[in-house]
């Protein structure tokens, strides 16, 4: 089963080269304020690679059966294209979700098998992940989502998107705080992650997640009109395309 995979160009996040209309605490002034779009380009196709890792039982020379994390490539080309951004975000959820586990099992399997070489594997490839892409798939809500919302249903959308940009800067304050830790296991300096800190933003990812598939993609896909879906869709592209040509 894959544990986990890191986002690269295609269906992952986007850089970090937007600084966001939505963020608290002047959300509602949004309401009247200028729109700024992201650039806009046509809908291209591309490929996804994808690192998976996966839990494999293996046994050592002194004959004892452990967890081991081993690096697959699995690529996936055109799961979700631009004129579907809806599904492009729900592919997201996904990968955050796989992340999650990941982080989970590093902190069950670390006062067994210590900071070893799977470990720091899996620490890196958590710090890739939080650091990039799921930020980026912050930006593609913010930047194109959000805002159209906003514009074709100002009164159903404004208090939901409130709640749901007050929680992407906890969710990224929460990793703020975890990551010094996964750094360390990363760098082979700790073999240990609080399970108190791994709970909390398990919770809080899982919780929102769930927010923004029951409420807010429903109300985008009733709401935004085609033409309007397949903007969001090629600025989401240009996005992932602009963070390949920074790899």
């Amino acid at each position: 089963m894959p544990l986990a995979e890191s986002a690269l160009p295609g269906r992952g996040g986007a850089p970090l080269v937007y600084s966001s209309p939505f963020a608290p605490p002047p959300f509602r002034d949004l309401c009247g304020a200028r729109r700024v779009h992201a650039m806009r380009t046509p809908a291209r196709g591309h490929t996804f690679v994808s690192s998976l890792v996966e839990a494999l039982p293996v046994r050592n020379r002194y004959n004892r059966q452990r967890s081991r994390l081993r690096i697959m490539i699995d690529p996936l080309a055109n799961v979700a294209g631009s004129d579907d951004p809806l599904a492009m975000l729900r592919a997201c959820h996904d990968r955050i979700r796989r992340q999650i586990e990941l982080l989970d099992r590093l902190c069950r399997r670390l006062p067994e098998y210590g900071c070893d070489d799977e470990a720091r594997r899996a620490a890196r490839s958590l710090l890739k992940y939080f650091d990039t892409a799921a930020p980026n798939h912050d930006v593609d809500e913010e930047h194109s989502l959000f805002p159209r919302l906003i514009d074709a249903a100002r009164d159903e959308s404004s208090g939901l998107l409130e709640r749901l940009a007050i929680e992407h800067v906890e969710l990224k304050d929460l990793w703020r705080l975890l990551r010094p830790d996964i750094a360390a296991i990363e760098a082979g300096k700790r073999s240990v992650l609080t399970p108190d800190s791994v709970r909390r933003i398990r919770r809080a990812y899982l919780a929102h997640l769930d927010r923004e598939e029951a409420e807010l993609f429903p109300l985008a896909a009733a709401r935004l009109d085609e033409a309007t879906l397949r903007e969001i869709g090629a600025e989401m592209t240009a996005r992932r395309e602009a963070l390949a040509t920074q790899r």
